[in-house]
């Protein structure tokens, strides 16, 4: 699923290192992959592997979802927020789709938003804060936050997250996160 894999080089791209994704393909995600390396993630494709590598501070972008998909619009806000620079991203597919930016501007994220355009000047980390998950890929969104945030957060409304990715918590934690469930919140 192209949208779970883009949320894993997601993860890759804020924490940093290097990661091999086995049976992995980047069919299907042109737009998602130039969007990452556009600011500085290095995606290799060979055979069934997919080799993600993200070093130093993300670069930043200029986003529309008139061309990345709008699912993505939550993963690509957490890179906005950690990159180095003046950021934006319009959402022209969903006029309600910016539920999640709350939850990141209190994490120290996102600055602006005006109508349908979030903007940001990234910052070096986020800082923990408790937040509340809307929709699927704002679940996921506001994981990735956590685990760029300095201290602990807590995320609610991750029963979101089982309808798109299987054990999520787990597999990250298996690349070095710390993830831990609350009353089967991210189980």
């Amino acid at each position: 699923d192209p949208q779970v894999l883009s949320t894993y080089i997601g993860a890759v791209a804020i924490t940093g290192g290097r990661v091999h994704f086995q049976q992995a393909s980047l069919a299907g995600m042109d737009i998602e992959v130039a969007a990452f390396r556009s600011m500085g993630v290095s995606i290799e494709e060979n055979a069934d592997t997919v080799v993600v590598t993200s070093k130093g501070r993300l670069q930043p972008a200029t986003l529309t979802t008139e061309t990345l998909p709008t699912d993505m619009g939550p993963v690509f806000a957490v890179l906005m927020s950690l990159a180095e620079g003046h950021s934006s991203l319009e959402e022209v597919i969903w006029e309600d789709r910016f539920g999640y930016a709350s939850e990141l501007r209190r994490m120290g994220g996102l600055n602006n938003q005006r109508e349908r355009t979030l903007y940001c000047n990234g910052v070096p980390t986020l800082s923990a804060a408790n937040g509340n998950a809307p929709d699927l890929r704002s679940a996921a969104a506001l994981v990735l936050a956590g685990l760029a945030a300095q201290g602990t957060t807590l995320v609610a409304g991750t029963s979101h997250l089982a309808r798109g990715y299987e054990a999520l918590p787990q597999k990250l934690n298996a690349l070095g996160a710390n993830i831990q469930p609350i009353f089967g919140g991210l189980a």
